[in-house]
């Protein structure tokens, strides 16, 4: 039932957010010079931050295109109009589609003490940071577990990765605790 509740919560949560994307006027906030385009409860989701997420799309919208389609790679095939469809356009919603749901997924770990700032300047001062305790590792002679060195990319899906599976680990303990709570599943001595 607690499962159920959250995911209600989450669908409420994105398609709130994507209402509140549609009527709210996208201009900068945050970090100064970093462009917002869109917000997701409050939460501003920059540029740089959304494309990453389209560069993600980019390759399933190519191979859509080329499988329903035939469409090969172009200069012009981004903007093409294939019956009605837009290979940029398709990229763009289905990007914004998956960054909404990752950002109600992060404030739900904000929420819950999993990730303290969600924020993309935040994650991008902790990407630097961790970059340069690998590289002070490496120069110490110390293991390193994962690449030398994260790009952008790849940090930003090890945090959200590693943020899901913490916030799974606290509704679970939580589901428990009130399983217990409420006299179904005590502990026996």
């Amino acid at each position: 039932m607690f499962k159920k509740a959250c995911f209600a919560l989450g669908m409420i949560l994105l398609v709130g957010s994507a209402v509140w994307m549609a009527l709210r006027p996208a201009g900068t906030d945050g970090n100064p010079g970093e462009r917002v385009i869109a917000y997701v409860n409050q939460e501003p989701i920059e540029v740089r931050e959304f494309a990453l997420f389209l560069d993600r799309a980019k390759a399933n919208v190519f191979s859509y295109f080329h499988r329903k389609y035939g469409a090969e790679d172009s200069p012009s095939f981004w903007t093409s109009n294939f019956a009605g469809e837009v290979p940029l356009e398709l990229a763009k919603r289905a990007a914004m589609e998956e960054l909404a749901a990752v950002k109600v997924q992060q404030l739900m770990a904000r929420e819950y003490g999993v990730l303290e700032d969600i924020g993309y300047g935040a994650f991008l001062e902790n990407l630097s940071r961790e970059n340069e305790r690998r590289k002070q590792a490496a120069r110490n002679g110390q293991a390193i577990y994962g690449p030398l060195q994260y790009d952008e990319s790849g940090y930003y899906r090890y945090v959200y990765s590693n943020a899901v599976i913490e916030l799974k680990k606290v509704w679970s303990e939580r589901e428990v605790f009130l399983r217990r709570m409420n006299g179904g599943g005590a502990m026996k001595n």
